[in-house]
């Protein structure tokens, strides 16, 4: 089941698909914290020091943390589409080749253990 290569190919588009979208996500939250501090620098009113600062604030933490969650994910989802790769290039060998029924099998156990980390 594991070792069937449209399997691996839908787990890696799988994969993809999600850097695709945290990729976006991070673009959105970062131009939304730039947006922010934007603001408050054409922002007119009274008490224009405290709000740039607090706009200011609010803007930078936007950037800083969201946007680098998002960039930790996309590494870590690339990480994982580099073990498919690898694997679904050893699982062609192992389909093409002469190997024994032992090495399939020890083969199908690890890529099912690999399968259950990645996507647990």
């Amino acid at each position: 089941m594991f070792a069937d290569d449209s399997f691996l190919s839908r787990l890696i588009d799988n994969q993809r698909s999600a850097v695709r979208f945290y990729r976006a996500f991070a673009i959105t939250i970062f131009g939304v914290g730039l947006g922010v501090m934007v603001l408050a620098l054409v922002w007119p009113g009274e008490s224009v020091g405290e709000r740039i600062k607090t706009l200011m604030t609010i803007g930078g933490v936007v950037i800083s943390s969201l946007s680098t969650f998002q960039l930790k994910e996309i590494w870590n989802r690339k990480d994982k589409i580099a073990a498919l790769e690898a694997v679904r290039a050893h699982v062609g060998k192992l389909n093409e080749g002469d190997a024994d029924q032992a090495e399939r099998t020890r083969a199908e156990e690890f890529l099912s253990q690999l399968v259950g980390k990645i996507m647990g």
